[in-house]
């Protein structure tokens, strides 16, 4: 899928199965992208790229009417997912889908890598949910990234892979639920809130970790 909006007006709306969207009007008066699944996804061999380009003061919210889930691979290929950002000069994008889900046994890697201009602003959103009810969580096999930049500067740079210890005190503590949320850009606040932590380059973060994924989304939720 590939999105790319100018000031109010969208410029260019690509899809192709699995994924479908919807762009509408917000409350605030900018645009709603609704990603939608049209056919089974993530599956063992999907490779699927998500573009957005923002420009001309363009303010865009991504969100998604249901759950990602990420098959297993029983064949020892694996399931990607790829997105890419861009926010202009005075440019808002809102990034909140619902969580992804990666089920027992599954192969899957992600990156996300998202330029903000000077003057851009972000609030970034990502929840990893690792097993169904029941699975194996020791079964997959996982590497996710995320790489955001302001104004050519590196802000972000987070990464989760099943390597050994991964379940450990020392990364997930046995937690099945993963919850970040950054702000970045003209988005950031004056100052930190509860459980927001500063970052060196500007901006701010905060991460929730829970056994439970609903008491997770819960505690995410939270007004900070």
């Amino acid at each position: 899928m590939h999105a790319e909006l100018e000031g109010g007006a969208l410029r260019r709306l690509v899809c192709e199965p699995p994924l479908a969207a919807k762009v509408c009007r917000d409350e605030l008066g900018g645009r709603a992208l609704w990603l939608v699944s049209s056919g089974a996804s993530l599956l063992e061999g999907d490779e699927l790229t998500l573009s957005v380009s923002l420009s001309g003061g363009a303010r865009l919210a991504v969100r998604s009417v249901a759950a990602q889930l990420v098959h297993p691979c029983p064949d020892g290929g694996r399931a990607r997912l790829r997105i890419e950002a861009e926010v202009g000069e005075g440019c808002s994008l809102l990034w909140a889908p619902e969580p992804t889900i990666v089920a027992g046994a599954a192969n899957y890697v992600s990156d996300a890598v998202v330029a903000v201009a000077e003057g851009g602003a972000l609030r970034w959103q990502e929840e990893l949910v690792l097993g169904r009810t029941g699975e194996d969580v020791g079964s997959i096999d996982l590497d996710v990234a995320t790489a955001i930049d302001v104004a050519g500067v590196p802000c972000w740079r987070d990464g989760l892979g099943s390597h050994p210890g991964w379940r450990g005190p020392a990364v997930l503590g046995g937690a099945r639920y993963l919850g970040t949320q950054v702000r970045a850009g003209a988005a950031r606040p004056a100052g930190c809130g509860d459980g927001w932590l500063p970052l060196a380059s500007g901006g701010e973060a905060r991460r929730v970790l829970a056994l439970d994924p609903a008491d997770g989304r819960q505690r995410l939720a939270r007004p900070r």
